[in-house]
C-alpha cells in the first residue's frame, strides 16, 4: 500500500475534531478519574465511539431502509399521482435555485417516475418544519423550480401547509379524496419510508412505496468502517430520531 495514501487515511482518523475528542476522552479515563467512575466513563466513551462508526450507523439505519424494497422505474405501475415528501431544501437560503440537501434524491427519483410516464400528476408535500415557520414553503419553491423542467402536460400540485409526516399524509389524503384517486406512488428517503407508509395508510390512502436516498453502504468499507467520523454520527442520529419518531407517532395514534 502506498505510504502517502495510508497516511492520508490514518491522519484524519486521529486529528480531526471528532476522533481527537474521542482520544482526549479516552486519555482522561486512563489518567484522571477515580476507579469507581472508570467503568461508567468507559461505557459512555465506547457507546459514543461506536455511534461514530459506519459499522454501527449503517446497521441502525439499514433496519429502517430494508423495510421496503427498492422500486425500479421500469417495474412501477401506473398511478394517479407521484407524491414527493419535503425535506430536500434549506428554507433559510434563498436564490434563483433552491439550496438542496442530501434528500434531493426524493425529488430526482420522483421526476424519474414522471418522465417514465407512470403518472401525469405530481404532489409536492411540504411546508416549513421550523418552529417559527421561516422562509418560503418548500412545496412552493419546488413547484416554481419544476415548472420549467417538466413537460407542460404534467400537473404540479403544491401542498404547502404540512409541517411533519402526519400532516403530509392528512393533507395529501384530502387532495386524493377530492380528486377520487385510487393509489399514489410515495417517494421519500428509505429510512423515512416505514413511518410515511404507516401515516398514509392510516389516512386512508393506498400507496406504493418508492424509497430513495439511502445511507447504508452496499459494500463493506473495511477498516474505514471503524474510523470515527462526523458523517457516521450524523447517520446514527438520523436513525435514532426516526426510531423515536415511530414510537411517538404510534403513541399519538398517527400510525
Amino acid at each position: 500500500m502506498n505510504w502517502f495514501f495510508g497516511l492520508s487515511k490514518l491522519i484524519p482518523a486521529l486529528v480531526f475534531p471528532l476522533p481527537a475528542f474521542l482520544i482526549l476522552a479516552l486519555l482522561t479515563f486512563v489518567f484522571r478519574p477515580r476507579k469507581k467512575w472508570r467503568a461508567l466513563l468507559l461505557s459512555c466513551w465506547l457507546g459514543f465511539y461506536l455511534c461514530c462508526t459506519d459499522l454501527v450507523s449503517g446497521a441502525l439505519i439499514g433496519m429502517l431502509e430494508d423495510r421496503y424494497a427498492r422500486l425500479r422505474v421500469s417495474e412501477a405501475p401506473q398511478v394517479d399521482a407521484v407524491v414527493i415528501l419535503g425535506g430536500a431544501v434549506n428554507p433559510l437560503i434563498g436564490g434563483e435555485t433552491p439550496e438542496f440537501n442530501a434528500a434531493v434524491d426524493r425529488l430526482l427519483t420522483g421526476m424519474d417516475f414522471l418522465r417514465a410516464g407512470k403518472s401525469r400528476r405530481i404532489v409536492l408535500s411540504g411546508g416549513s418544519g421550523l418552529l417559527l415557520q421561516r422562509g418560503e414553503p418548500e412545496a412552493i419553491v419546488l413547484k416554481q423550480w419544476l415548472e420549467s423542467r417538466l413537460p407542460r402536460d404534467i400537473e404540479i400540485i403544491s401542498e404547502d401547509r404540512s409541517r411533519n409526516t402526519a400532516e403530509n399524509s392528512q393533507f395529501t389524503a384530502r387532495i386524493a379524496r377530492e380528486r377520487n384517486w385510487a393509489r399514489v406512488l410515495l417517494v421519500t428517503s428509505a429510512f423515512h419510508m416505514p413511518r410515511s407508509v404507516a401515516c398514509f395508510e392510516q389516512a386512508g390512502l393506498s400507496v406504493i412505496p418508492a424509497p430513495t436516498d439511502y445511507y447504508r453502504a452496499d459494500v463493506f468499507a473495511g477498516p474505514e468502517a471503524l474510523f470515527p467520523s462526523a458523517s457516521a454520527l450524523n447517520v446514527t442520529t438520523m436513525a435514532l430520531k426516526e426510531y423515536a419518531g415511530l414510537l411517538a407517532y404510534w403513541l399519538a395514534g398517527y400510525i
